[in-house]
């Protein structure tokens, strides 16, 4: 007796991305803004970087009003996150697509991480939690910000205020903060500790005391018998 049971229909092939999509366009993102043109990239004036580090947020929030009028609509403004035109689609796409996709890249070679930092919608939705922690472990002197702007100008993405703070939604730890904080011969706050540190164990060695100064001079000259 036959069945009656219809065969599996073949599995459609379904286009590749998934996160190690994700991961291969933001590293190309990253890498464009970490490895780019090093001799020729500048930051943004600290006036101009405060109003445009909005721009993220500005693009996140309208996403997701527009997602609860109409999904549609909503799929077609994420056009703006061109991740289906390079991962998904190969660039395989009419051509205002593609330059719009590689226009989020060259920016980032002379302005580091430019996309992620001033237009990514994902950036926007990730770093609003981040004021959401437990700890505070990116460690900080009171001397941070005033006078020393050491760490300020040092992070890449300029997620330290002039004034000391770091604003958890710009920071990316990257941790070139940390590596000052600790840096024996950077870091004002630690020259400081440890030159007092070598001076008190100069002061303390045996050698440095009086009498026993060494061999030469007239406190270190041994007697010796006629």
């Amino acid at each position: 007796m036959a069945s009656s049971t219809a065969p599996a229909p073949a599995p459609t092939a379904q286009p590749r991305g998934g996160l190690s999509g994700i991961r291969l366009w933001y590293a190309l993102l990253w890498v464009a803004g970490a490895l780019g043109l090093r001799r020729f990239q500048f930051k943004l004036p600290q006036r101009l970087h405060d109003k445009m580090k909005w721009g993220k947020y500005v693009v996140f929030a309208v996403l997701l009003g527009v997602s609860f009028y109409s999904m549609g609509m909503a799929e077609k403004l994420a056009e703006v996150e061109p991740f289906k035109t390079a991962i998904i689609l190969k660039f395989a796409r009419p051509l205002p697509y593609v330059l719009f996709a590689l226009a989020c890249v060259v920016p980032s070679l002379f302005i580091e991480r430019f996309y992620c930092r001033y237009v990514c919608p994902l950036g926007g939705g990730l770093a609003i939690p981040a004021r959401l922690h437990m700890f505070r472990w990116l460690k900080r002197y009171k001397d941070c910000g005033n006078p020393c702007q050491l760490c300020a100008k040092d992070c890449p993405v300029e997620a330290i205020h002039p004034t000391g703070e770091i604003n958890p939604n710009e920071c990316i730890q990257c941790l070139h903060c940390q590596m000052l904080y600790h840096h024996p011969y950077k870091c004002p706050v630690v020259i400081q500790k440890r030159l007092k540190t070598e001076r008190r164990l100069a002061t303390a060695s045996p050698s440095m005391r009086p009498g026993t100064a060494g061999a030469s001079g007239p406190a270190g000259t041994l007697s010796k018998e006629p």
